[in-house]
């Protein structure tokens, strides 16, 4: 019997939480609860378990009226520990992909499940950086014990 690793302690605590659906998916509602402290939000109506145009969820964080909403836009990759450079090229697909959202939203570029999503939470008019400050965040959960 191996010793359990950090990965082991969060895949159980991810576990623990009683959610179902993809590990990526667990991953996200579990950072929004615990780690950005996300309170009265419909998480499951946000995070998406199927592939979502390289958007795994997103949130809408209310503001102040003298500043502008801020649009979390998240993606999840998790699995085994990958090169350095295909890590490089996901963070790019990723960079890309919050770009392409910026300039077309998510009308043409995500998953129906994500654009009608975007659609209740008023995401509508493009560039998205003019009505919102945008915070992309990759979470990264692999098993560095085993390399690609």
């Amino acid at each position: 019997m191996h010793p359990p690793t950090d990965l082991q302690d969060l895949e159980a605590a991810l576990d623990a939480e009683g959610d179902e659906g993809e590990l990526h998916a667990r991953l996200l509602l579990w950072y929004m609860r615990k780690v950005m402290q996300v309170q009265d939000y419909d998480e499951y109506e946000y995070v998406f378990d199927a592939d979502a145009g390289g958007v795994d969820g997103f949130w809408v964080e209310p503001a102040p009226e003298d500043r502008f909403p801020t649009l979390h836009i998240f993606e999840c990759k998790t699995g085994t520990a990958p090169s350095e450079d295909r890590a490089r090229a996901a963070l790019d697909r990723f960079r890309q992909t919050v770009d392409t959202l910026d300039n077309v939203g998510f009308a043409t570029v995500a998953s129906p499940e994500a654009r009608s999503a975007g659609l209740a939470q008023g995401i509508r008019e493009v560039p998205l950086s003019e009505h919102f400050e945008l915070r992309p965040t990759l979470l990264l959960l692999y098993n560095a014990s085993e390399q690609l």
